[in-house]
């Protein structure tokens, strides 16, 4: 993901959001899934493959916002 950068981020910002709304009984569950695909394990990917690459440097921020589920 990070791997066509030059130079490691100083800055990472997950902002991206996804929601299906209504009761519990009527979701459809494959958006459900989709849900959670883009706000929770998406979040945790970009976030997993920043720290890669700051954690060797020791400096680095990652934001996450916007993303109920992460």
């Amino acid at each position: 993901m990070f791997d066509t950068l030059r130079e490691t981020p100083d800055l990472v910002v997950y902002n991206a959001n996804y929601r299906t709304r209504g009761a519990i009984t009527s979701l459809d569950p494959a958006e459900v899934e989709k849900t959670l695909r883009i706000s929770a394990y998406a979040g945790f990917l970009v976030g997993q493959a920043a720290a890669k690459r700051m954690l060797p440097r020791g400096t680095g921020s990652i934001f996450f916002t916007g993303a109920s589920a992460s």
